[in-house]
């Protein structure tokens, strides 16, 4: 018999035994089987029936029919429900398939990662923007209007409790268990009980013939020794043997169990203690509340850690006013111009200030030159504090002031050499866009969302018709942060394992590689995600971040808007930065910052030559050498020489003039 038709068989023989009887205990017992049965389905959070129902194959096509005898007909049941449990599997997997469930999520994190892939392998241009806004951590309306974060709450008991502790020690009146002693008299006293043992010491010692110093001799001190410890030693014997006559204690006959030291133990004076101790902080902190509430009512101070923090806290209307004043003025932007080919990043910020009655901009160009290894910077628009710091040097430079005078304050600054042959930089640019790329790719589906661009202006000033949107929590920051870390130690213990001849005397650096790598091994990114969790849970500020990716139609990043959160109950403001970059030639060739971009890295001649800051920086720490050894020589010098002239003798001393220079002058000297 097959397989198959050996088990609906036994099904049917089973189904055939519940079918009910004539018999009226048997009924009996079958209703009670079904009852119970019922209940038991109830409970585990299903319906059930107090009588058997027998569906048929048409209502249910995975229901077999044991009635049937046709061998057709059990063959299409038998195909009916092997097509059912087929379906069914597939709909425990779908509903378990992250991919297969969430495919439109899947289908825009996969968009996003190659727009991304495509944009940092490709030579790019950006221009960003951005600007600042700031509100009240607790809106008007809000429950939490009025109370304190936790750290603040904390922070306020614990003062509370250090304050009171202080107030109770300058309460305490220490001399008043001294009132009415008589210091003169107790002295008195003590000095004359002293005499007294003196004296009768001194004329014991003239009796028995010692020392008038009041001291026994060494042998009687000896022998008196000796009979203390024989006098001790009978006194033991004498112990022992008593308690050996008695028969009193046997060691083996002891109950150790019948022993209890502890019956005269307070548990209660114990018990309440650990209550104190467990209820100490939330009491103190009732009291703590109960003081401010009290405080504020009579208008008196509520404590000074409460005052520090309540100074520390900016109120709703200072918040009202930074954005009045300063952030609605107030913007940060920027050009860029990267090239991965030659691997090099040349960007100009710029701080612009533009208010009704003033207007400011400062400028700050800076280029990495990885396969350099070099950093350039145009620091003209901070030369002047450079040279008001100079003035207050109590060591000058000249070369510094050299350097201050030119026109152009181009400053170039390379790695040192023992630090560039470790690892090239060219090395460390690749391991972290490769990095970057990878650890985007594992980035959860769920995490990418489309956003309609329909109602977007940021999207209709770029032309974009897909915006894709990424959530950059805590955890997320973390887990990014952690994947970044091993994606870029395993792509730099890969490139030294295949350049074996370049790093064979690199012994530090493959010791912290390996290091590194180890610890790597020890935690998951996800971790690190959960560690920035509890950061945050404990720093007085939190970070949010909302990343919005504008893409074309083909693909192609054409944007991003980045939308930052810094939220701190702790000083009561709620920060949103939003930066808005555009990815496109035709806005950083029309920006008035890209001329300034172009003509602070010019290489064809006539350019400003820009300053080796490695070598400037090695001619100040020189010339500081120098001074320092010229002032601990002249800490060897006399103050004061004589100088001899016809017998007659003088004093030459050391001062110093207006400009620092070690001038001597005799003045003591009478020459002719």
């Amino acid at each position: 018999m097959p397989l198959h038709q050996s088990k609906r068989a036994l099904m049917g023989s089973a189904h055939r035994s519940l079918v009910p009887h004539d018999s009226a205990p048997q009924r009996i017992r079958h209703h009670r089987a079904w009852l119970l049965g019922g209940i038991g389905l109830v409970l585990s959070g299903c319906q059930s029936l107090s009588a058997p129902v027998t569906p048929s194959p048409q209502q249910n096509g995975a229901i077999l029919d044991f009635n049937q005898t046709s061998p057709q007909a059990k063959q299409r049941q038998s195909e009916q429900f092997a097509a059912a449990m087929a379906n069914h599997v597939a709909e425990q997997r779908l509903m378990f398939d992250k991919e297969g469930q969430l495919a439109a999520e899947s289908a825009a994190k996969a968009r996003l990662v190659t727009a991304i892939r495509q944009h940092m392998h490709t030579p790019s241009t950006a221009v960003s923007n951005a600007r600042y806004v700031e509100m009240p951590a607790v809106a008007d309306g809000s429950i939490d209007k009025g109370a304190d974060s936790l750290l603040e709450s904390f922070i306020k008991t614990i003062g509370y409790q250090n304050e009171q502790a202080t107030a109770d020690d300058d309460d305490y009146d220490y001399d008043s268990d001294y009132d009415g002693y008589d210091y003169d008299a107790a002295i008195d006293a003590e000095v004359a009980a002293a005499d007294e043992d003196y004296y009768h010491d001194h004329d014991h010692d003239h009796d028995h013939g010692d020392d008038a110093c009041g001291c026994t001799s060494d042998n009687d001190a000896e022998y008196e020794y000796e009979d203390e410890l024989a006098l001790a030693q009978a006194e033991v014997a004498e112990a022992q043997a008593e308690l050996d006559a008695s028969g009193d204690y046997d060691e083996d006959d002891y109950d150790y169990d019948d022993y209890d030291d502890y019956d005269d133990y307070d548990y209660d004076d114990e018990e309440d203690s650990y209550e104190r101790l467990k209820t100490g902080v939330t009491t103190d902190y009732i009291e703590m509340k109960r003081a401010e509430k009290a405080a504020a009512s009579t208008g008196d101070e509520a404590g000074m850690m409460t005052m520090m923090l309540d100074m520390i806290k900016r109120t709703d209307e200072q918040v009202a006013a930074d954005n009045a004043y300063q952030n609605q003025y107030l913007t940060f932007s920027s050009v860029s111009e990267h090239n991965p080919q030659s691997r090099t990043l040349r960007s100009v910020y710029s701080y612009d200030y533009l208010a009704p009655t003033i207007q400011s901009s400062i400028q700050l160009p800076l280029m990495l030159d990885f396969n350099r290894q070099r950093m350039t910077v145009d620091a003209s628009a901070i030369k002047p504090l450079f040279v008001k710091a100079s003035a207050y040097m109590e060591q000058k430079s000249a070369n510094v002031d050299k350097a201050l005078s030119k026109e152009a304050f181009v400053v170039s600054f390379g790695l040192p050499k023992t630090l560039a042959e470790s690892l090239p930089t060219e090395v460390l640019y690749d391991s972290f866009v490769n990095a970057l790329d990878a650890s985007f790719a594992e980035i959860p589906a769920s995490a990418v969302s489309d956003v309609s661009a329909q109602k977007d202006a940021f999207a209709s000033q770029l032309g974009a018709s897909q915006v894709l949107k990424v959530n950059f929590d805590a955890k997320q920051t973390g887990a990014m942060m952690g994947r970044i870390v091993k994606h870029m130690t395993h792509d730099l213990q890969q490139h030294i394992d295949a350049h074996p001849e370049k790093y064979a005397d690199k012994t530090a650096l493959k010791e912290r590689l390996e290091r590194l790598s180890l610890y790597n091994e020890g935690y998951h990114s996800t971790d690190m995600g959960a560690l920035m969790q509890l950061v945050e849970a404990i720093a007085p500020l939190s970070l949010n971040q909302d990343n919005y990716y504008y893409l074309d139609a083909k693909g192609a990043l054409l944007g991003k808007q980045q939308r930052m959160h810094l939220y701190s109950p702790f000083l009561n403001v709620q920060q949103t930065a939003v930066n808005q970059i555009r990815y496109n030639a035709k806005d950083f060739g029309k920006h008035p910052l890209t001329p300034l971009l172009a003509s602070s890295f010019d290489t064809t001649k006539g350019a400003p030559t820009p300053i080796d800051g490695n070598q400037l920086l090695a001619d100040v720490k020189k010339e500081k050498s120098y001074a320092e050894t010229a002032r601990y020589a002249r800490y060897d010098y006399d103050s004061y020489v004589e100088v001899e002239d016809d017998g007659e003798y003088g004093e030459a001393y050391l001062e110093y003039d207006n400009d620092n220079e070690d001038v001597y002058r005799d003045d003591a000297y009478l020459g002719e």
